[in-house]
C-alpha cells in the first residue's frame, strides 16, 4: 500500500484514498483561490496503489508535466500538475525527501496559514474552529446537527489536510492562523 502526498509550495496535503476535488468552490477538498482556477477544476481519485487525475471541464485546463491532460490520466510520483497558476507535485509519503516534513508537528505554511485554511471546506472549517475552542466532539455534533462519527471524520480530514497530529497541534495552528486569539473562548 502506498501513501501519496500532494506538494503545493511549502505545504503538503496527505492524500487518503477517495475522491479529492480541486477548485475554488468551498466544497472542494483542495481549495485554490486564484481566479485562474475554475470552481470545480479537476478531480483526483486516490487508491492504495495509484492516483488518477480528471479535468472537470475547466476553463484553463490541466497540465501534467507541461502537457495538456484530457479525460482520465494516471499520474505517478514526481509528476507535476499545473492547475491554473498553481504547480502541484505528486510525491510518496515516507520517501527520503519527505522524512523531515512528515515528522514536524505543524505543516510548513506561511504565517497566518491562510493558504492551508483554504484547503478546508466550509463545514471542515466550522468543525476546526469549534474543536480549537475546546468543544468536545459531542458538543460540536449537537451544535451542527451532525453525528459524533461524522465529526470524527471531519476531524480526521482536517488533521490530514493540515498535517496536524494532536489537539494541541490543532490549537497551536488555530492561534498561529488567527482563528483563535490568546485568552478567547
Amino acid at each position: 500500500m502506498r501513501r501519496f502526498v500532494l506538494k503545493l509550495g511549502d505545504s503538503e496535503i496527505r492524500l487518503t484514498p477517495g475522491t479529492w476535488r480541486i477548485g475554488r468552490d468551498p466544497a472542494c477538498e483542495i481549495r485554490l483561490t486564484d481566479e485562474s482556477v475554475s470552481r470545480r477544476h479537476a478531480t483526483l481519485r486516490v487508491s492504495d496503489f495509484e492516483v488518477e487525475l480528471s479535468d472537470q471541464g475547466s476553463r484553463n485546463g490541466v497540465r501534467v508535466n507541461g502537457e495538456r491532460a484530457y479525460g482520465r490520466n494516471r499520474i505517478d510520483v514526481g509528476d507535476r500538475v499545473q492547475v491554473g497558476t498553481y504547480d502541484l507535485e505528486l510525491a510518496e509519503q515516507g520517501t527520503a525527501s519527505m522524512a523531515q516534513s512528515v515528522t514536524r508537528p505543524l505543516p510548513k505554511v506561511p504565517r497566518g496559514g491562510n493558504e492551508s485554511l483554504a484547503l478546508l471546506s466550509r463545514r471542515e472549517r466550522e468543525v476546526f474552529e469549534r474543536l480549537a475552542r475546546g468543544e468536545t466532539q459531542r458538543a460540536v455534533a449537537d451544535a451542527l446537527g451532525l453525528s459524533v462519527k461524522t465529526v470524527e471524520t471531519y476531524r480526521a480530514r482536517i488533521r490530514d489536510k493540515l498535517g496536524l497530529h494532536s489537539r494541541a497541534d490543532l490549537v497551536a495552528f488555530a492561534l498561529e492562523s488567527g482563528i483563535l486569539r490568546p485568552g478567547s473562548t
